[in-house]
C-alpha cells in the first residue's frame, strides 16, 4: 500500500516537474565557409559544423543541418542569397530557430593555415521570421591554437542558447 502511494506521488509530482525543465527546440544550422581560402578542405566545415551542433544537442534541443556552402566573398546582407533556400527549408521543417555559422578565411592562406579570421553566428527565431543575436569569434592570428578557437566558438552558441531561452 505504501509502496503504491509513493509510485502515485513520485507520477504526480514528475508531471508537474517536468515542464519546468524541458526546454527543447528545433535549430537548423548552416555554415558558410567564405574567402578565397574556403575552398582548401571539405572537411574543415564539417568539422565546425559538428562543433557547433554538438552544443546545441548537449543542451537537449534537436538539431538539424543544412549542407555547408562555399562562397568566394563575405556577404553584405544579413542572411546571404545562398542561405535563403535553407531558411525556407528550416521554415517548412519545423525548425524554431535558424544558426548561421560565417567562416571568413584571409584572402592569402599561407603555410597551409586553413582556420578561419573571424567566425560569426547568426541566430534567427524562423517563424516570424526575426533576426535575434549574433556572436562573433576573432582569430588572434595564424599560430592560435585550433582547440581555442573550437572553444570560443562553443562559448558563443552557449550564448546563444542562453538568448533564445529568454526570448
Amino acid at each position: 500500500m505504501m509502496c503504491f502511494l509513493f509510485h502515485r506521488l513520485f507520477a504526480f509530482l514528475f508531471f508537474i516537474f517536468l515542464p519546468v525543465y524541458i526546454y527543447a527546440v528545433n535549430v537548423s544550422i548552416i555554415v558558410i565557409e567564405t574567402g578565397s581560402g574556403a575552398a582548401i578542405s571539405s572537411e574543415n566545415a564539417g568539422c565546425w559544423e559538428d562543433n557547433i551542433m554538438d552544443v546545441f544537442f548537449n543542451e537537449g534541443h534537436i538539431v538539424s543541418n543544412a549542407r555547408s556552402k562555399r562562397i568566394a566573398h563575405f556577404p553584405q546582407e544579413e542572411i546571404p542569397e545562398e542561405a535563403l533556400r535553407d531558411l525556407q527549408a528550416a521554415q517548412e521543417g519545423g525548425s524554431e530557430f535558424f544558426v548561421i555559422a560565417l567562416l571568413n578565411y584571409s584572402e592569402k592562406i599561407l603555410d597551409g593555415n586553413t582556420k578561419p579570421e573571424t567566425i560569426i553566428l547568426r541566430l534567427y527565431r524562423v517563424n516570424p521570421y526575426t533576426y535575434m543575436r549574433e556572436e562573433t569569434v576573432i582569430v588572434q592570428g595564424k599560430t592560435t591554437p585550433l582547440d581555442s578557437i573550437l572553444t570560443r566558438t562553443r562559448i558563443a552558441a552557449k550564448n546563444m542558447i542562453s538568448y533564445m531561452r529568454r526570448k
